[in-house]
């Protein structure tokens, strides 16, 4: 049963079976190249899952024990899925249910159903997280596409699209949203929303940072806050917007669109941004603690593309432009730790 309940409580499965789309096939085939162990529970799931009708995409209890019984005859030797443990908690229960990845990069993906019937309710999330050092794809249950730089976590509820398509976002994420006219597609960073109908955009907004950032490629965006009904911006195509959490200004302009999102095909750009900005930026893109010994940090200015550059070349340039030495300290059960100073 608990093999079932991986796949049944997962919107994208059912969207697969009952309602599937270009970019639903595209990842389900790509789940099952990188899972063949699952593939005959999974193959036959779906085939046995079409006879039965259901609404709005809730599976009863008597139709999941029939399911198990027909697969259990069907299937001789069920082989155990591969299974995460977070917390080590009975009280939170994780199914891994997909990844699909951008370049060398990894997608830990999974639902928190809470209570002892787990349906799809408001109250079981989604949380897609892409660690430091990787850059993530993701496509929703509305087929939107989302990109998840490193150190970012987006949340949503388990019925998301049904009703509402609402995200909680920490970090930096690039959205391609499908249209939909009427079920507006939210983001909310803490205590501002960005409201859209179908657009390309980039978010960012990592916890303990005050500025939270929206630039837009395509379409338009809102700016929302839940406490203030005046607060409200729209961005045109081209624009950045910059909300400080602390002071409240926000503060749009025009700006080179490759520089925020570009970041999404693995290419970084740096225009003349000072240390302090380009620092946060290079621990997360490779996973390192970054020690700056500098006085009047701020004073450098960065300005570099970075594609496929090894750490050292770029831990170089950095030295270089701040007129300083370095020294890399590797570890096998930490962090690689740089330390640059000019003392």
């Amino acid at each position: 049963m608990d093999q079932i309940n991986k796949y049944i409580y997962n919107p994208l499965f059912l969207k697969w079976v009952y309602e599937s789309d270009e970019n639903t096939e595209e990842y389900w085939n790509y789940y099952l190249e990188e899972n063949p162990g699952e593939k005959q529970m999974i193959m036959t799931l779906k085939d046995e899952l079409k006879l039965f009708r259901i609404k709005k995409h809730k599976i009863s209890q008597e139709h999941k024990s029939k399911l198990a019984q027909r697969i259990a005859a069907q299937i001789r030797e069920e082989k155990r899925p591969r299974t995460i443990s977070i917390f080590g908690s009975s009280m939170m229960k994780y199914a891994a249910v997909f990844i699909l990845a951008v370049a060398i990069s990894s997608l830990f993906f999974y639902i928190k159903q809470n209570g002892s019937h787990p349906d799809l309710d408001v109250e079981s999330y989604t949380t897609a997280i892409a660690e430091n050092g990787q850059i993530s794809k993701l496509i929703l249950p509305d087929s939107s596409v989302v990109w998840l730089n490193s150190g970012t976590q987006i949340k949503y509820p388990a019925d998301f699209a049904r009703k509402k398509r609402e995200i909680s976002l920490e970090g930096q994420a690039f959205f391609q949203v499908k249209k939909n006219t009427e079920m507006p597609f939210k983001v909310f960073c803490k205590d501002v929303e960005v409201r859209v109908l179908g657009t390309r955009f980039n978010i960012n907004a990592y916890s303990g940072e005050q500025e939270v950032e929206v630039v837009l490629e395509t379409g338009k965006v809102e700016l929302l806050k839940s406490s203030d009904d005046k607060f409200k911006y729209r961005l045109d195509p081209g624009q950045k917007l910059i909300y400080n959490r602390v002071s409240d200004d926000v503060i749009i302009r025009e700006v080179e669109l490759d520089r925020y999102v570009k970041w999404k095909d693995g290419i970084l750009i740096f225009r003349k941004d000072p240390m302090s900005e380009v620092v946060p930026v290079l621990q997360r893109k490779y996973n390192i603690d970054l020690e700056m010994d500098i006085p009047n940090l701020d004073n450098y200015l960065f300005t570099a593309t970075i594609t496929d550059e090894s750490l050292n070349e770029i831990i170089k340039s950095i030295a270089f432009t701040c007129r300083a030495n370095f020294k890399i300290i590797k570890n096998a059960d930490k962090k690689t730790k740089v330390i640059i100073t000019n003392n």
